[in-house]
């Protein structure tokens, strides 16, 4: 089955994520495209068919593996590709800041701080990205066990999720 123009533009459009028309644009103008954010939004509504040249540097351009070409149907393995990318990215920027932080408060305190010190610090000087992302693991399993325990109280009575209209 052939894929429209106008499938290839919602992908683009799509896969893009937070990229703007003209940012994309002026990426497409430094590889020796003649893009504008015109030519952007045209290809995005399907009235413009896209080269395959130019979309091998789009993927490159938006850091993408994913083709174009997809069905209507991968729309959501799509988004959540994307939206995984994007919340690795905050994380690694978030363990960053941590880190950092956690380095410069060490060394305000220095060396010769008393344990009470610490103590008032309540253990952040002590904790681990790792002792974190288990901490998160632990607190989503027992949220999963409750919604689950809710779901099966409730599916007993009535065979209803408890949050369905």
């Amino acid at each position: 089955m052939a894929i429209s123009d106008t499938q290839i533009g919602r992908n683009l459009a799509r896969l893009r994520g937070q990229m703007t028309q003209k940012e994309l644009a002026e990426a497409m103008s430094s590889r020796g495209w003649k893009w504008s954010q015109t030519t952007v939004h045209t290809v995005e509504q399907g009235k413009r068919p896209l080269r395959l040249a130019e979309s091998e540097d789009i993927k490159e351009i938006i850091g993408t593996a994913w083709p174009l070409t997809l069905a209507d149907g991968d729309t959501a393995l799509v988004s959540a590709s994307r939206r995984m990318k994007d919340a690795h990215q905050s994380l690694e920027e978030a363990i960053e800041l941590f880190l950092d932080t956690q380095e410069e408060i060490s060394a305000i305190l220095g060396d010769g701080e008393s344990d009470r010190v610490r103590e008032l610090m309540g253990g952040w000087l002590d904790l681990t990205v790792e002792a974190t992302v288990e901490h998160v693991r632990k607190r989503r399993a027992l949220q999963n066990e409750a919604e689950n325990a809710l779901w099966d109280d409730n599916k007993a009575e009535d065979g209803k999720h408890p949050e369905a209209p």
